[in-house]
């Protein structure tokens, strides 16, 4: 009868890639997607506060900071940024600067701002002054 160890190999290499890789997702980007609402009559003063978040978060190293705003509930919000690294989006968020943006739209508010962190995410993104222009038919 023959010996198979197949199993304890492959998880042996899987372990080897892993602790290889490890150390190259300790320097991947830092995604992060923010969800707010606006009390309604706030909107417009809501919009200006997060472009003034936006200007701070580019002039900070941001690579990218998109402020999406709901189609249906212009009240809602979704702010899609991507960092460099996460010690770049920790020294955004500690920054003087932003604090006082982050008090600016506390006021404007209907709920608390609602932050996903993450990274590992594969693929990429184009740079904001290279987007494409819009399809318009005719």
């Amino acid at each position: 009868m023959r010996e198979t160890r197949t199993p304890f190999t492959f998880l042996l290499v899987v372990a080897l890639l892993v602790a290889v890789a490890v150390p190259a997702w300790a320097d991947t980007q830092q995604y992060v997607v923010v969800y707010g609402e606006f009390k309604p009559a706030n909107t417009k003063a809501g919009s200006r506060v997060l472009a003034d978040l936006t200007s701070q978060a580019l002039a900070s190293g941001a690579v990218r900071f998109d402020v999406l705003q709901q189609v249906d509930r212009p009240n809602f919000f979704a702010l899609f940024e991507i960092w460099s690294s996460q010690q770049a989006y920790g020294a955004f968020l500690n920054s003087s600067i932003t604090q006082a943006i982050f008090v600016q739209l506390a006021a404007l508010q209907q709920a608390p701002l609602d932050e996903r962190d993450g990274n590992f995410i594969a693929g990429s993104v184009t740079p904001r002054d290279s987007h494409a222009a819009p399809v318009r038919s005719s």
